[in-house]
C-alpha cells in the first residue's frame, strides 16, 4: 500500500514538472522585453528604463509555477500589489518569443499615450512589460495537466490596478487621435478668432455644468517632465496651446517649452531678476503673449533641454502655431471653473510643497493658513473638476511616473487648494 502511494505521488509529481527556463532563455526573456519597450508608439519622451533578472522575482513566479494556480490565479505577492504579474497557458514548450508575444498580444488595443485600452480587452500583461517604472523582471515555468504554464513578476507594480504610478482611466471613443510631429502649415488660431459673443466654432466640449473633464475628448497632451528646471509655467503655456490647437483640428502636436525658456526677452516686460530655471524663472501670462505674437515650434524642430541650451535658436519658417486670444479668468474658484469649462484646460498657479513634490495619489491639499504669504511657485495645467468631491485635476510637468500618472486631484477648498483659486486662471480663446 505504500508502495502504491509511493508510486502514485512520484506520477503526479512527473505529470506536473517541466524544465524551467535555461539561464540563456532568461537573459533572452530581458533582451526581448527591452527591445519590446523600444517599439512602444507613441513614443515617450526621453529613453526607457532598461530592466533587468531578478532572482528575488524569479523566485516568487516559481512558488506559483508550482502549484499551476491550484491555490489561487495570482501568488500572494501579486494579488497584493507587492509585484506586477502576468501570467498564461500553452500547449507546447514554448519559446522566448512565444512568451513575448502572448503577454504583449494586447498590443494592438492600447494606447499608451492615453493609458487607455480600447473595448473590453485586458491589457495589464502588455502594460506590465512596457511601463518605464518596471526595472526588474522574473519569469518561470511549468508543466501543469499538460499545458506549459508560464508565469512572470515586475517590479515596481505599475500596471498591476490600484498601484501607483499607473492609473489606468476610461476614455471616450474619442481620445485615442494620434499624434503628429508638426503641422505642414501653420495653425493660425486668429483665423475665425471667437469673440466672447459669438458661438464657438470648437470640435470638443464639455458639460456646461457639473463635473468635466477635458481628457475625456482627447485633447490634452500627455504630461511632460521639466526635470531639474523650474519651467512649469513654460510647460503649461504649451500645453494650453497644443489643447487649443486639437480642439480646433483634431489633431494632438508637441509643442516647444525650450522655445519659451530661451527665446522670451522677460526685461521687456520688466522682468529684471530672470533666471532660466530658477525660482525668478518666467511668467505664464508673459509666455503666451508670446505665442500669440511671435509662434511656437514644435518640440521635434526645438527639442527641450533644459538648463543646458547655448542660447535661442528659433527659427521663424518652423513655426507651427500661432495667434489666439490671451485671456484671464477673474479669482476665485468658480470663475476658474468656467473659464476652463468655456475654453479648454487652463493654467493655474499652485504653491508647491514638499508634501506635493512625493504626492502619488488622492486628493491632495494644503494647510492655506502657512503659506497664504507665500507667492506661487509653480504653474500647472488645469483639465477638469469633480463637483461631487470638489477638487481640480490638474495637469503636471513632473514626468508620468509622478503623482496619477503625471496628473494630480487637488482640493478646491478654498482653505487647502494650495493658492490655485487666490489667482487667476489664464487662457487662449481661439
Amino acid at each position: 500500500m505504500r508502495f502504491l502511494l509511493l508510486l502514485v505521488t512520484l506520477l503526479s509529481v512527473t505529470t506536473n514538472t517541466y524544465a524551467d527556463f535555461t539561464e540563456d532563455q532568461m537573459t533572452m526573456i530581458v533582451s526581448s522585453f527591452n527591445k519590446l519597450r523600444s517599439t512602444v508608439t507613441p513614443k515617450i519622451l526621453g529613453d526607457y528604463n532598461q530592466i533587468s533578472w531578478s532572482e528575488i522575482l524569479y523566485a516568487n513566479a516559481l512558488s506559483q509555477t508550482q502549484t499551476c494556480q491550484s491555490n489561487s490565479l495570482y501568488s500572494s505577492a501579486g494579488a497584493a500589489g507587492l509585484y506586477g504579474e502576468s501570467y498564461s497557458y500553452f500547449d507546447n514548450d514554448p519559446s522566448v518569443n512565444d512568451v513575448q508575444d502572448t503577454l504583449s498580444s494586447p498590443k494592438q488595443y492600447y494606447n499608451y499615450d492615453d493609458t487607455e485600452c480600447v473595448g473590453n480587452h485586458d491589457c495589464t500583461s502588455y502594460t506590465n512589460i512596457i511601463w518605464n517604472a518596471t526595472t526588474q523582471i522574473g519569469c518561470s515555468k511549468n508543466l501543469c495537466n499538460g499545458k506549459t504554464y508560464v508565469v512572470c513578476n515586475f517590479n515596481p507594480p505599475g500596471s498591476f490596478s490600484g498601484i501607483q504610478p499607473y492609473t489606468a482611466r476610461q476614455h471616450s471613443s474619442q481620445s485615442t487621435m494620434s499624434y503628429e510631429e508638426s503641422p505642414n502649415k501653420i495653425v493660425n488660431l486668429n483665423q475665425r478668432l471667437v469673440r466672447r459673443e459669438d458661438d464657438h466654432i470648437y470640435t470638443a466640449s464639455v458639460p456646461s455644468d457639473g463635473s468635466f473633464d477635458w481628457r475625456d475628448n482627447g485633447v490634452v497632451g500627455y504630461p511632460k517632465d521639466s526635470s531639474n528646471c523650474a519651467s512649469g509655467w513654460a510647460f503649461t503655456a504649451a500645453g494650453i496651446y497644443e489643447s487649443r490647437v486639437a480642439m480646433r483640428t483634431r489633431h494632438r502636436y508637441d509643442f516647444s517649452s525650450q522655445q519659451l525658456l530661451d527665446c522670451i526677452n522677460f526685461s521687456n516686460f520688466s522682468i529684471t531678476n530672470y533666471t532660466k530655471c530658477s525660482r525668478f524663472s518666467g511668467e505664464l501670462n508673459k509666455a503666451l503673449m508670446y505665442v500669440q505674437n511671435y509662434g511656437l515650434q514644435s518640440t521635434s524642430t526645438y527639442p527641450y533641454v533644459g538648463a543646458s541650451s547655448q542660447g535661442c535658436s528659433y527659427n521663424q519658417s518652423s513655426i507651427a502655431v500661432q495667434g489666439g486670444d490671451v485671456e484671464y479668468s477673474q479669482v476665485g474658484r468658480d470663475s476658474i471653473i468656467e473659464k476652463c469649462r468655456k475654453q479648454g484646460p487652463v493654467g493655474v498657479g499652485i504653491f508647491v510643497t514638499n508634501e506635493f513634490l512625493n504626492y502619488a495619489g488622492g486628493i491632495f491639499q494644503c494647510n492655506n493658513t502657512l503659506i497664504d504669504n507665500a507667492n506661487i511657485n509653480h504653474n500647472v495645467l488645469l483639465v477638469g473638476y469633480n463637483q461631487q468631491d470638489n477638487y481640480y485635476i490638474i495637469k503636471n510637468n513632473f514626468g508620468r511616473t509622478w503623482g496619477e500618472n503625471g496628473y494630480a486631484r487637488v482640493t478646491a477648498d478654498v482653505n487647502k487648494d494650495c493658492l490655485i483659486g487666490k489667482n487667476p486662471a489664464y487662457s487662449v480663446q481661439i
